[in-house]
């Protein structure tokens, strides 16, 4: 993501230099809450940097905002978060000078927001269907949850991003090519996983957690990176439902790169919609 520079001229002999990411100005203050001859100016995103400097030309410039009667100026700056992201926490990321020239949110106080990724809304949903054998192609970034793990022998198998930076999968798929005695720690380094369209690099598990109740009661296992991943239109976290959310009856989607009829891995990735049924009945079936 590049950075873009402005610089705006104060009208008393200094000036700002301001780097964002991505760098879109809203409005500048003439005076910051620092009560120094510095400016504020507001971006899209929640990284930027003022630095005061001298400089003999400028290529904009703000005026200092009109006294209005029986009212005032307040300064204020509001936080926003790139595409694909959300402010969390309390308030709309609306901060005010108070009288100690220090920047307060009224619902947050102090406390700096942040930017988490937005969840479970692919720009390409996939299109409702009937139950079918072998399932039908994902189109592109209609399950950008989906991440395809490599084994150490190029088995693949799935995982599921619930964050920037953890997965979930099954405790069997980490598993699947080791020996019952090895550690998490042992088979992290062995793993690979993609997100995203074709041609995107690998990455790199910086660790496993099992579940407690792994193997014997629950077959689950989670996977640290090494690195967060920028979020975008392919590469979205899945909504974690609430405790009482699935219920028998409800249909959902499954995807994957699960064998089919001739018993060879597909190329690309696929779905079928599927009830939720008791675990009894889905062995029996």
């Amino acid at each position: 993501m590049g950075a873009e520079l402005g610089v705006g001229r104060l009208g008393l002999g200094s000036h700002i230099l301001a780097q964002a990411s991505p760098s879109v100005l809203v409005w500048v203050l003439p005076q910051g809450c620092s009560g120094q001859r510095t400016a504020v100016l507001l971006f899209a995103g929640l990284a930027w940097t003022l630095l005061e400097i001298t400089a003999a030309t400028t290529e904009w410039s703000c005026a200092k905002p009109a006294e209005i009667e029986h009212g005032h100026v307040e300064h204020l700056i509001k936080y926003r978060c790139d595409p694909y992201y959300r402010l969390r926490g309390s308030g709309d990321g609306t901060y005010k000078c108070d009288e100690n020239l220090a920047w307060v949110s009224p619902e947050a106080g102090k406390e700096v927001p942040v930017c988490e990724p937005v969840c479970g809304k692919p720009e390409n949903p996939p299109a409702p269907m009937q139950r079918i054998i072998g399932g039908l192609l994902a189109g592109k970034g209609s399950f950008p949850w989906q991440a395809r793990m490599v084994s150490r022998h190029n088995l693949t198998m799935g995982a599921t991003l619930t964050s920037d930076q953890w997965l979930l999968t099954t405790g069997r798929n980490v598993y699947l090519n080791h020996s019952e005695e090895a550690t998490p720690e042992e088979i992290a380094p062995t793993l690979r996983l993609f997100l995203g369209g074709r041609g995107q690099p690998t990455l790199g598990v910086e660790r496993v957690v099992l579940h407690p109740g792994y193997p014997v009661a629950v077959d689950l296992a989670l996977l640290k990176l090494r690195q967060k991943v920028p979020v975008g239109a392919e590469v979205m976290p899945i909504c974690l439902p609430q405790r009482d959310y699935v219920q028998l009856g409800r249909v959902g989607y499954v995807s994957g790169w699960g064998r089919g009829a001739t018993f060879a891995f597909p190329e690309g990735l696929k779905y079928v919609m599927l009830p939720v049924a008791e675990a009894d009945k889905c062995r029996q079936y």
